[in-house]
């Protein structure tokens, strides 16, 4: 009989109407007209003798580390359990509140960011009181994309795989699914809404289930139908992608590795980003090619003064120390199943090229927190690449240096390691 146990919980954290959104430009004055669906904080909670994982999702674009380091960290303390075993990701839908402060953008509202914090610590807990016996199996199947490289136009590289974790319990299945494509659907709207993973949760409660989704490594992947598609209504891609995504799953869970007892374990390294910290000189150069580029976007233009000036004031100490210091970078195991959780927008290449090591491997983004894109080293060869030296403007002060990439491979393999 398995020794596993697995609960699970939530809470809804839409906002009222008229409030500010998030995402896809700089002072767009764009506020909420209508909700199209719930967004909600949704949590797993797993127990194996005195072995714990927690899991909580979020409907919401991200947070800082230092929020993030908050809620973990009264989590652990609550349910007694190590930190490294708590995760708290957002599915970084652009269709969401503020949530975490970017240049041009509404600035989070204390309150709710702390009714947000309620509402995880809460589901957390839910989680825990609902614990009841388990039997897990888990998968990996590549399936029709979602998404395709919005870099290259194509869908060279992306991520097919769809990961997914089944918990059955004697009311039911909670499903733990993972995929990587940009919650970017409906494109600029006014509507709250989850975007594509809130339409794979309905499809699986529906059929009277439970469902978490983790964003995956996301940084280049965008929406088919935000980008190579051209249709009269996005909002019906939600329902679509939503029963593909849980219609392949159920085509492919007959197929599941189960897993009597799985054992849990997970580690967290606190990891320094190299940053390409410029001169003064290549600082103006930098800020007039930019701001040159947006040239009558007075949006843009506004964010870029912004930042230039931040930038400036901030030059002499990053100049001293050119990182980003205590990044947090998770791992965790379920059995044989893998977990790595980065804090970012991560380029796709990372979970490839992990799962080539790790082939039964969910990759978690803007996990921990969400410092920002986190590209692979030949992204930077391109002057203009917005995920490189644009969206660093947006999230902070420095682009990242090419040399991230094998930080961050090197400590991901590292943790992956540590927790066997």
């Amino acid at each position: 009989m398995s020794e596993l146990r697995a609960g699970y919980g939530e809470r809804v954290i839409t906002p009222p109407l008229g409030r500010g959104m998030t995402g896809y430009g700089c002072y767009l004055n764009r506020n909420a007209e209508r909700v199209l669906d719930e967004l909600k904080v949704r949590a797993v909670s797993l127990r194996r003798r005195d072995e714990r994982l927690v899991l909580v999702s979020c409907d919401l674009l991200g947070f800082t580390v230092e929020f993030s380091d908050a809620v973990r960290g009264e989590i652990a303390r609550a349910q007694e359990i190590d930190r490294a075993g708590v995760f708290v990701a957002c599915i970084h839908t652009h269709s969401g509140p503020a949530s975490q402060h970017l240049r041009g953008m509404p600035v989070p509202e204390p309150e709710y960011l702390e009714r947000v914090h309620r509402a995880i610590t809460a589901a957390a807990e839910e989680a825990a009181e609902d614990e009841a016996a388990a039997e897990f199996s888990y998968f990996l199947e590549a399936i029709e994309p979602l998404g395709f490289n919005r870099r290259h136009q194509n869908f060279d590289p992306i991520d097919p795989v769809l990961k997914v974790g089944v918990l059955e319990r004697g009311d039911g299945k909670i499903y733990l699914m993972n995929y990587s494509c940009h919650a970017v659907t409906l494109k600029v709207n006014r509507a709250w809404s989850a975007d594509w993973p809130g339409g794979v949760v309905a499809e699986i409660e529906a059929d009277g289930h439970r469902g978490i989704v983790f964003q995956g490594f996301l940084g280049d992947i965008n929406p088919t139908a935000n980008g190579l598609a051209q249709v009269p209504d996005q909002a019906a891609f939600l329902p679509y992608y939503g029963k593909l995504v849980y219609e392949r799953a159920q085509m492919a869970e007959p197929r599941a590795e189960r897993e009597e007892s799985p054992a849990l374990r997970a580690v967290e390294r606190r990891i320094d980003l190299p940053l390409a910290v410029p001169t003064e000189e290549g600082l103006e150069e930098d800020y007039h090619r930019w701001r040159g580029r947006f040239a009558g976007n007075e949006g843009f233009e506004r964010a870029m003064k912004e930042w230039y000036g931040a930038a400036r004031e901030a030059l002499g100490d990053y100049t001293a120390k050119p990182y980003l210091a205590g990044a947090p970078l998770q791992a965790a195991a379920i059995g044989r199943l893998r977990i790595v959780g980065f804090p970012g927008e991560t380029f796709c290449e990372y979970g490839v090229r992990l799962r080539e090591k790790y082939p039964a491997l969910m990759v978690f983004g803007h996990s921990a927190g969400n410092v920002g894109y986190l590209p692979m080293r030949e992204a930077f060869e391109e002057p203009e690449d917005y995920a490189c030296y644009l969206a660093s403007k947006l999230y902070g002060l420095y682009a990242f240096a090419p040399e991230v990439e094998e930080v961050l491979r090197r400590e991901a393999e590292g943790a992956l390691g540590e927790v066997g």
